[in-house]
């Protein structure tokens, strides 16, 4: 608490003196209290005390005696010390009962407008939800082929709609395998994929990825899937015509 009596004593001498040095500081307390208190203290004592309490300085700490102290809180405009101090206490002890009350206020509020605030931070959170899926972009399976769509649930089902891929809008297509279909390319690589669609029926693919109906990998079509269900069914086919 003499920390605080010397810093507000120090700052009261700035706003009299219009001095923000501590010799400018000290010198207006000497004459402060040598004329208006009558109690002559020297401006090198105030300057000690300016650098233990306001520069912090630790070199020579001083303990200032009762007498000081009084007449310290007289320059404040208070009886002695000990009243300096007990004002000190009941301000700090009021603003820590206004803050109480507040918090105590805006308690009683979240707790009478709880449902209210949880309908509010609802309705938010469901507008930003809405906000980011129209911001993402969409497609469906096309039956053939994919294509970007809106998000719209009242035109499309949830299970429909997945997240835009630009790789499969280009290039997963399902196409109608024959014997004339070039499902490796030259250097032996994949060129079609198939799998079965829900129906249990094989279906062929242009590109690596999942069956746009059932989710499941699609499979390189191999030499003896492309003969045995390919070439063979179309070769049928043909002499059935």
């Amino acid at each position: 608490m003499k920390e605080k009596l010397f810093q507000e004593a120090f700052k009261k001498a700035e706003r009299q003196s219009g001095k923000t040095t501590k010799n400018g500081v000290a010198v207006h307390l000497e004459k402060v209290f040598s004329v208006e208190l009558n109690f002559p203290t020297s401006k090198i004592t105030f300057s000690r005390y300016y650098e233990q309490f306001i520069e912090e300085s630790t070199d020579q700490a001083m303990s200032p005696n009762t007498e000081l102290l009084n007449n310290l809180a007289r320059y404040l405009g208070f009886q002695n010390y000990e009243d300096f101090v007990t004002n000190i206490l009941a301000h700090n002890n009021s603003s820590e009962s206004i803050d109480s009350a507040k918090e105590n206020d805006v308690m009683r509020f979240l707790k009478k407008h709880s449902w209210l605030i949880i309908i509010i931070l609802l309705t938010i959170i469901t507008v930003l939800v809405i906000m980011q899926l129209n911001k993402q972009r969409w497609m469906i399976w096309d039956g053939t082929h994919y294509i970007e769509v809106s998000f719209n649930l009242k035109k499309y089902d949830l299970g429909e709609l997945k997240l835009y891929n630009k790789d499969r809008i280009n290039n997963l297509k399902k196409i109608e395998a024959d014997c004339q279909t070039e499902y490796k390319k030259l250097d032996g690589t994949p060129n079609v994929w198939y799998g079965k669609n829900q129906k249990k029926e094989l279906e062929y693919f242009t590109s690596l990825g999942l069956h746009p109906e059932t989710g499941k990998s699609l499979k390189p079509l191999s030499d003896h899937m492309f003969y045995k269900y390919v070439c063979s069914k179309d070769s049928i086919s043909s002499n059935n015509n």
